[in-house]
């Protein structure tokens, strides 16, 4: 009985540590008929992660809200259990756009792939 409560013990302890996959991609955002760049577009997403190691609760998401980077670009980085992600784009005086990546886990990295996808999104005024 003791050994069966060691073995049980042990396998709790690692799925409680375990983390999800981290992801990171990049966003370039730019004007479609200048093709210079935005800098005052403002990105929401975010990344998903389980409340419990089981998956039966509904999990936790953190929203990033943000604005571009002054060169019309940023990069954004998290733990997230979802292989497909994405978010909006919003800038005044344009009309909002979507974005998403898909992606397959690399589970010897613990991370999605492909690592660092840019996506460049043209907003249209």
């Amino acid at each position: 009985m003791k050994f069966l409560l060691i073995i049980l013990t042990i396998v709790n302890t690692g799925c409680v540590l375990a983390v999800p996959p981290k992801m990171k991609f990049t966003l370039k955002v730019i004007d479609l008929e200048t093709k210079q760049s935005i800098t005052n577009a403002l990105v929401w997403t975010g990344f998903t992660q389980k409340e419990d190691p089981w998956g039966i609760g509904v999990g936790k998401s953190y929203i990033i809200e943000e604005k571009i980077g002054s060169k019309g670009i940023a990069t954004y980085s998290g733990n997230s259990v979802n292989g497909g992600h994405g978010g909006s784009v919003f800038a005044e005086g344009y009309y909002y756009s979507g974005f998403d990546f898909k992606y397959k886990t690399n589970k010897i990295l613990n991370r999605w792939e492909p690592w660092n996808p840019t996506s460049r999104k043209v907003l249209v005024s």
